[in-house]
Parts: structure tokens; sequence; C-alpha cells
């Protein structure tokens, strides 16, 4: 079995992953990585590349951004990391009027020694008043906007099935596979 370094601190985030990479040998580096200002893809590079300068192995990071379309996509941005601590998931609604549709994008970057590899799936949502139990942050206020019922009221099979993060995450495997 191939085995992965994931560079996180977050544990949900890396349940998550070992789940969605099932024929990897899943590792953790927990280093709260810093994130600069930036876009996406620029805030992914440095936090590859730093980890990398600190582990001295290959090793991929996950960024998730959070884009609400009543701020023109400027608010939370990449920041939600930010904004999930310091406001409560259930307050986050409070601000947004009227339109309440978001756009959840994952960024998973991988140093293999040599170059930077990105991996970008964005998937869109509608924000709802808290619903669900609390399985991974943001999970109880946000809805595909095909379904009628928010990532909480899901399975974890259904949620896998669907999700930014997991389409993300098999763009990454089918790299690795491929590049073995």
């Amino acid at each position: 079995m191939t085995k992965l370094i994931f560079v996180t601190w977050n544990i949900n985030k890396l349940k998550e992953a070992k789940s969605l990479l099932q024929d990897f040998d899943i590792e953790n580096e927990k280093i709260d990585l810093i994130e600069i200002q930036w876009d996406s893809e620029e805030i992914a590079r440095y936090k590859i590349q730093t980890a990398f300068d600190i582990i001295k192995k290959p090793c991929f990071i996950e960024d998730t951004a959070l884009f609400f379309e009543e701020r023109k996509n400027k608010l939370p941005w990449p920041y939600i990391k930010d904004f999930a601590t310091n406001i409560w998931i259930k307050e986050l609604p409070k601000l947004l009027k009227h339109n309440f549709n978001a756009t959840a994008q994952t960024t998973i970057a991988y140093h293999d020694w040599k170059n930077i590899h990105i991996f970008i799936w964005q998937k869109r949502w509608k924000m709802f008043t808290h619903c669900g139990i609390d399985k991974f942050t943001r999970d109880p206020i946000f809805q595909p906007e095909w379904l009628n019922k928010t990532y909480a009221e899901l399975t974890h099979k259904e949620k896998n099935q669907i999700s930014h993060r997991s389409k993300a995450f098999k763009n990454f495997e089918n790299f690795l596979k491929n590049n073995e």
C-alpha cells in the first residue's frame, strides 16, 4: 500500500481523507500551516511548499474556500477556517440578506519531491439555517442545490459521492494511480 503524508491539524479532514483514499496508507503530520492572504491556489501552493520544507518528504494538503454570491465572492473566500473559528456555524447565514447561494472549493496540493500538483473542485450550495447533526463543521447549514437535504442529513457514503472534497480527492487519487 502506497504511503501518503497528509499535513493537517484537522482530525475531521484526516478521517475524511482516509475514507476517500482507501487504497493508500495515510499518515498525518499535524502542522497548522499559515494561510497567506491571496487566492486559493496560491494559498495551497504556499502551504504545500512550507509543509514540504518542514518535513522534507512528499506530502499533500487540503484547503477549502467558501464563496458567498451575495458578497460578490469576496467573503469569507479562502479564510473560512477563521470564520468557522470566530463565528459559530449557526451564525454564518446571518451574514447574508437575500442571496444564500455559495460555492465551496476544495484545493488539494501535492508535492512529489520535484513538482507541486494542484487539484481543484467546486460545488454550488444553498445555505440554510442549522439542520442536522454537526458532522463536519459546515455540514448542517449547506445543501447541494439539487437536493432537499443538508450535508449533515446525508449518510457518510451519500456525502462522499457528491461533495466538493470527495471530487477533488478523486482527481488526486486518479493522478496518484496514473503516476505510480
